[in-house]
């Protein structure tokens, strides 16, 4: 009995080693382009929105400049289904903030701002009704340190394990990789035949999206209290990121009056708001929504000197 006992404590050492393992290097970056976020300390600064700057601004460009504030900077972005504003992000985003105990506020904070990340499916949504009230920014109680994350892997990893280890083991190339920065670099074909379909596709994905959704003066609110909760550990700022050409016009006729909306909100709230809406069509996309890469960077730069 004891020798079975025994046997049986190594199979399980042995098999909750190799969970650990897996959790930590291939969930952790390359099987999952959220869990990682779920598993890193809270931080002093941070960057928060949708996709465009998960995959735009990139931390450790921020970091390695010049400017004087609370590093690191963490980049808590999702995307437009999983966290727009409102009260689940809210607080997911208190969470994961590290509270400096300094009277000195030196966190600096980048907001980012789209009309789909403050746009509802329908007017007049109570807080239950929110597209993201079922997904995990509103069910994660653990955000910070733990690895692995047992509740995310639990709630939320869907993909099949044994098919991405094995491609894992065999070299297949990941086309995300989600650093410990929090920025999810994308590696795609950015060939202008690709692209071009890609932006096709992605236009006809949000003008269907027009035809459901309208900018929510709820979502809207909500952006003021992330920004005035933000604004008591440091400075805040509002950025509207570029696009492509095609998409900026789509946005324009679907949301007219979306700058003016966010600058009246941003300034009450106590922020700045930087729109680099005109820069749209400036910076390569991989699929006219998202920087590519080697934009990102670009453009993490340009931010740079605006907040200076």
């Amino acid at each position: 009995m004891k020798r079975f006992s025994k046997k049986a404590a190594f199979f399980a050492g042995t098999v909750a080693l190799v969970f650990i393992v897996y959790a930590r290097v291939f969930i952790g970056g390359e099987d999952d382009n959220f869990y990682r976020r779920f598993t890193t300390p809270p931080a002093p600064s941070l960057v928060v929105g949708s996709s465009r700057c998960a995959q735009g601004i990139v931390p450790s460009v921020v970091i390695s400049s010049s400017l004087n504030f609370s590093r690191p900077l963490y980049n808590y972005c999702f995307t437009n289904a999983n966290s727009p504003y409102g009260p689940y992000y809210l607080e997911s985003i208190k969470k994961k903030l590290e509270k400096e105990k300094s009277p000195r506020k030196r966190g600096l904070f980048v907001v980012e701002v789209n009309p789909w990340i403050l746009s509802v499916k329908q007017a007049g949504l109570s807080e239950s009704d929110f597209r993201e009230a079922d997904r995990f920014i509103a069910e994660m109680e653990i955000v910070n340190h733990v690895n692995p994350n047992i509740e995310y892997i639990l709630k939320r990893y869907n993909t099949t394990h044994y098919k991405t280890i094995y491609f894992d083991v065999i070299g297949v190339e990941s086309s995300s990789f989600l650093k410990k920065s929090g920025w999810l670099r994308v590696d795609v074909d950015i060939s202008e035949r690709k692209v071009e379909r890609r932006k096709q596709e992605k236009i006809e994905d949000y003008k269907e999206l027009t035809e459901e959704w309208s900018l929510s003066s709820a979502r809207v609110e909500y952006l003021g209290e992330t920004i005035s909760f933000l604004n008591q550990y440091g400075r805040v700022f509002a950025v509207r990121m570029p696009v492509s050409k095609e998409m900026f016009h789509l946005e324009q006729a679907y949301a007219p009056t979306f700058d003016a909306k966010v600058d009246s909100v941003v300034r009450v709230s106590g922020g700045t708001y930087l729109n680099y809406s005109a820069s749209s069509g400036r910076y390569q996309t991989t699929d006219g929504n998202h920087l590519w890469r080697k934009a990102a960077h670009r453009f993490t730069r340009t931010l740079i000197d605006s907040l200076r």
